[in-house]
């Protein structure tokens, strides 16, 4: 029996005999992916301090670059988004 004509049988068995689907198939196989994702991901944030990692990254980026710091960028970011939520306005006092 050639190679082919068995796989053709194997297929019809789990079609016709155990009502699987391709479409049944590529949904356990999604299940299966996300399950394992979710191990690994969660596996890695049990074990790695994610903060310090990021601010390990931006401190070599940063180390000998003409960017700017990482603070001042967040304090920019945070007057951008104030300034944009509400009318402030700033005026110099008269000095005395």
């Amino acid at each position: 029996m050639p190679k082919d004509e068995k796989w053709n049988l194997f297929r019809q068995f789990l079609f016709n005999e155990l009502g699987i689907t391709r479409d049944v198939i590529r949904s356990w196989t999604e299940d299966a992916v996300r399950d394992v994702a979710e191990t690994h991901v969660r596996h890695y944030l049990s074990h790695e301090n994610i903060d310090a990692t990021v601010r390990g990254i931006l401190v070599k980026q940063q180390a000998g670059s003409a960017f700017p710091r990482l603070d001042d960028v967040i304090k920019q970011e945070a007057v951008r988004q104030i300034m944009s939520k509400y009318n402030v306005e700033i005026t110099k006092k008269d000095s005395e």
